[in-house]
Parts: C-alpha cells; structure tokens; sequence
C-alpha cells in the first residue's frame, strides 16, 4: 500500500513539472519554499512536541522527509498555478473549499496506509 501512496508522489511532481506555468519563477520558487518549511516546521512540532501524528513511527524519519519533499512543492504549484486570482470573490472562496477537501480526503486515504503513525495520548493507543 505505501508504494502507492509514493507512486501518487512522484505522479504529482511529474503533474506539477509539465503543466503551463502562470507565475514568475520567484513566485513558485518563494511559495513552494514557504510551503516545504511551514509543513516540515508544522509536522515536526505536532509529532516530537505534541506526539499527535508522525510519519512510519513516532519521531523523525528520512523517508517521511522525502515525502514531504514530493508532496508539498508540487501542492503549492498546483494550487497557486490555478488560483482564479481575477475571478470574483466567491470563484475564489469556491476554489479554495474544493482544494481543502480534496486535500483532506487524500489525507484520509494515505492515514489508511503506513504513510502516518497517529498516535492518541489521551489513552495510550497508537495506531
């Protein structure tokens, strides 16, 4: 199961690499910096801080970085690639619920995969 979830990865930098750019390079370059930091920086304070979640197994792995690697840059591509940033309001609002449970949902799908290890302190089960 966690092949796919690499797979699905390495198919969304391919996705990210070859669609039509809208944005300056220091645009993407910026953003998908911003993107890897705050997910890595955000990541790393609720697994070794908060023990809520991890990657594999509690604490830090490089594989759950590589993953990361491949899952944020080409996220921040995606989704400021096509932001309707001349649409009205509600074109906007729309595009970013649409991304939010999209993006939720494929987190759900990969929770049900070793990706992450999701822990609960509240009772000791670590799932």
């Amino acid at each position: 199961m966690l092949i796919f979830v690499y797979i699905f990865f390495i198919a969304l930098n391919f996705i990210s690499y070859f669609v039509p750019k809208r944005l300056y390079k220091i645009e993407l370059y910026s953003t998908t910096l911003f993107a890897l930091l705050f997910g890595v920086i955000a990541d790393l304070i609720l697994d070794l801080h908060y023990k809520l979640y991890g990657y594999f197994e509690g604490g830090f792995q490089w594989k759950g970085l590589l993953g990361e690697f491949l899952y944020f840059i080409p996220i921040s591509i995606l989704f400021l690639n096509y932001y309707p940033v001349y649409k009205p309001h509600k074109n906007q609002i729309f595009y970013i619920l649409s991304w939010s449970v999209i993006s939720t949902l494929l987190e759900w799908l990969i929770l049900k995969t070793d990706f992450f290890m999701q822990t609960d302190e509240n009772f000791g089960i670590q799932r």
